[in-house]
């Protein structure tokens, strides 16, 4: 039985609370953009996501799904995010009979959460009335991780179908969409999944190429950039030195940094950096010592990389 003492307290909103001002609630939930009446972000959103932020609330995300396709409406949901690391992201998956606008299957919700998980490591939950979760299937949508956010008016929470438990429930519209949330909420959506082009090895070469930044390549070839681009990518705080070594230092590009970065682009920040993810240490070593310059032992490169691919994962998943 679920302890409704120790539930958080919050609202959703749109653009008809423009007006709205965040009170003794824990979060808030805003309706950044919709498909049912053609792709549109929410006249308000904007500031509604400064107010919650400033008033010291969860802020979580959502889209309202419509008649496109659910690729091209992740797209937009994620071009047009005011989005945080932490941030809740969601898709409310319901009928809207005045835009002739019908609900998502579980096959649409599921390619508009691959895509924003393809796009921002993260996979947004799903909200859904009672009718809609005992109705179709959504097994695959579970299997992704998505939590579920549960509209029901009818205390207590409902029988859950598919899901282990609800995440967040909606239990009133009046006078404004009010919500229990489980302490999962906060926790849930904290760590984004650690994505192919977030592991990186970074290195400042030294000697004749001193101040420039290197980038090892899967093919194990570096590319530089100069000083100014450096000093550029050091501004926006996705980088930090995660390792050093000899006359090199390694630098790592972790994924609680880029995926905010990711939300602002509208993509993936592949022109900062290249993946190397997945390469295996020898290769790692064979480019290092083809290109570098560093006079280093094959022992001390394969140390310094196996240290800084540690670091990475452990601080992208601190």
């Amino acid at each position: 039985m679920t302890d409704m003492a120790a539930l958080l307290e919050g609202v959703d909103i749109s653009y008809m609370q423009g007006d709205y001002t965040p009170a003794g609630e824990d979060f808030v939930i805003i309706n950044a953009s919709r498909a049912n009446i053609g792709l549109t972000v929410g006249s308000c959103y904007r500031a509604q996501v400064a107010g919650a932020r400033e008033a010291g609330k969860h802020v979580g995300h959502y889209f309202f799904n419509g008649n496109l396709d659910p690729v091209v409406c992740a797209d937009f949901f994620i071009a047009n995010l005011a989005y945080e690391v932490g941030d809740s992201l969601w898709l409310d998956v319901e009928a809207e009979p005045s835009t002739n606008t019908a609900a998502w299957d579980p096959a649409q919700a599921l390619a508009f959460l691959n895509q924003v998980k393809t796009r921002l490591g993260v996979v947004p939950g799903v909200y859904l009335n009672k009718s809609l979760m005992d109705g179709m299937d959504w097994s695959a949508v579970v299997a992704v991780g998505a939590p579920l956010w549960i509209a029901s008016y009818n205390p207590p929470p409902p029988p859950i179908r598919w899901w282990p438990t609800w995440t967040v429930w909606q239990y009133t519209s009046t006078p404004i969409d009010r919500n229990k949330a489980q302490t999962s909420l906060i926790t849930a959506f904290t760590t984004p999944t650690l994505l192919e082009d977030d592991m990186r090895i970074q290195m400042i070469k030294t000697g004749d190429a001193s101040g420039a930044i290197g980038t090892l390549n899967p093919d194990g070839t570096l590319d530089w950039l100069t000083a100014d681009e450096f000093q550029a990518l050091t501004r926006t705080g996705l980088v930090e030195p995660v390792h050093a070594e000899g006359d090199g230092t390694v630098w790592g590009i972790l994924a609680s940094r880029t995926a905010r970065l990711r939300a602002q682009q509208g993509g993936d920040p592949v022109a900062l950096a290249k993946s190397v993810s997945a390469l295996l240490v020898p290769a790692v070593l064979a480019g290092i010592q083809a290109n570098s310059g560093l006079s280093l032992t094959p022992e001390q490169v394969q140390a310094a990389c196996e240290t800084a691919i540690k670091d990475v994962f452990a601080h992208a998943s601190a």
